[in-house]
């Protein structure tokens, strides 16, 4: 029973300050879906800045990064006919195939 007690206030306190962090000024995110039906290995990169943080993504999931700052992202990924393509903080996009060309577009709401 103490156990149980205790690994709830550990998960309360976990998710209220998940929370907090996800409210403060200066944070935002960027959600991309993979609509291609493949998976794809992408790469995210903020705004000025050589390095990417990559992903692999599996058909039909969604990826969420939490950032600080206003610059805009980045996003491309790995496959012929692919260049970076910017993201725009607090955006939620779909990556999809138009023509052998892989595109993040804004998501459908």
């Amino acid at each position: 029973m103490t156990k149980a007690i205790a690994f709830l206030g550990i998960a309360a306190a976990a998710l209220s300050a998940s929370a907090a962090a996800a409210d403060a000024p200066g944070q935002h995110s960027v959600t991309v879906r993979n609509d291609t039906g493949v998976r794809i290995e992408c790469g995210m990169r903020r705004n000025g800045s050589s390095i990417a943080d990559t992903m692999l993504l599996k058909p039909g999931q969604v990826w969420t990064a939490r950032f600080d700052g206003d610059k805009p992202r980045w996003f491309r990924c790995d496959r012929a006919y692919t260049e970076w393509q910017r993201l725009a903080p607090d955006g939620v996009y779909s990556l999809v195939d138009i023509g052998g060309r892989l595109v993040v577009k804004p998501a459908p709401h």
